[in-house]
């Protein structure tokens, strides 16, 4: 499994957190960091210097056992199928406005039927990082630091300009007339018109606006256009889902930080959300990764998959697997892309699953 990092320039891979520490030290120090950097400092990576002689105390050490055990009443959903994309590298899926699954990584976008089988596929100038279908039928591909765009049909319509030689793209998220791209290098969202002029830059710190700016401590940012005509965005370091206006004012803001079910723990999470038909969140974690549903006011209701479904990214630690994107369908299935076994699953409601 390729780490996500690995794909940074040099200079973009020293400002993100990387893997300071694995097991349970990792998620001791990162809960520490995540309670103690300050809320304002959103421009400022995480540093720590690595140090054999040096450990945490066992005061800061957590015991992954209980937190990697989830309790069974608070199961709302199970599994009801998965299958492989068929990728190396499954980065990112979502529908077409027809209900269509799509799925990206290494430089391919492919089309896949409900069993699997790659029904189109198109091929991209770098790493497909994310992507959105837009109302004009057009689909827009999110590389390292700059947007492609493509017909259905799999034709290139336009390569955007370059966002700047900081930029990390992670997720691409399309209104009526904008195009939004979430850039954890430079730890903004991007708002351009549908020529990919920029228009605005949103999430950047303004004590004047009450904007306390967003924490990224590792390449990791996820952002929807709501119903409710906002822009959702994670802020990772914050452990909280924030909504902005297209004008860059904050509107709403929920989550914490907490080692129980219903927070947020480790150094930056949640890392990827998607949102049902009725409005309601779908977030997924990594480090301890987990899935779970909130409702559209941030209240935990409960868990779609624990730790126990990704037993796999508990093992590999060291090859930070990557975070699990999410993407919901016109039935309210929660698809899961699972960046170290290649496979989408999925997920429906205990009473209506077969």
């Amino acid at each position: 499994m390729k780490d996500q990092n690995k794909d940074l320039p040099s200079a973009n891979r020293r400002q993100f957190l990387g893997t300071a520490a694995q097991g349970a030290s990792w998620l001791g120090l990162g809960a520490i960091l995540g309670w103690m950097v300050p809320r304002t400092q959103a421009e400022k990576p995480f540093h720590i210097t690595k140090d054999p002689k040096r450990s945490l105390g066992k005061e800061y050490t957590y015991d992954l056992g209980p937190l990697g055990k989830t309790d069974p009443q608070l199961l709302g959903y199970q599994q009801v199928r998965r299958f492989s994309a068929s990728l190396k590298t499954l980065r990112c899926l979502a529908f077409s406005p027809d209900g269509q699954l799509w799925v990206g990584g290494d430089r391919t976008l492919a089309n896949l039927s409900s069993d699997g089988q790659m029904l189109k596929t198109i091929t991209a100038a770098g790493t497909v990082q994310g992507f959105a279908f837009g109302p004009d039928g057009k689909i827009y591909v999110g590389l390292m630091d700059r947007v492609a765009v493509f017909s259905r049909e799999g034709m290139p319509l336009a390569a955007w300009p370059s966002l700047g030689s900081k930029s990390v793209v992670t997720a691409v998220a399309v209104a009526q007339a904008d195009v939004f791209v979430a850039d954890a290098g430079q730890r903004v969202i991007h708002r351009l018109d549908l020529n990919g002029k920029v228009i605005k830059r949103l999430g950047k710190k303004d004590a004047s606006r009450n904007i306390p700016g967003l924490v990224v401590p590792s390449a990791y940012l996820d952002i929807a256009v709501g119903t409710e005509g906002l822009l959702w965005t994670t802020n990772p370091g914050q452990h909280r889902i924030e909504a902005y206006t297209f004008d860059g004012d904050i509107e709403f803001a929920w989550g914490e930080f907490s080692n129980e079910i219903k927070g947020f723990c480790g150094c930056c999470n949640p890392v990827h959300f998607a949102r049902l038909s009725d409005g309601r969140f779908v977030t997924s974690e990594k480090g301890l990764p987990r899935i779970k549903v909130y409702s559209d006011r941030g209240e935990f209701e409960c868990v779609v998959a624990g730790p126990e479904d990704f037993a796999v990214h508990m093992e590999r630690t060291r090859a930070n697997p990557g975070g699990l994107d999410l993407a919901v369908d016109k039935d309210n299935s929660i698809f899961v892309a699972d960046p170290v076994s290649g496979n989408v699953c999925v997920y429906q409601p205990k009473k209506s699953a077969t």
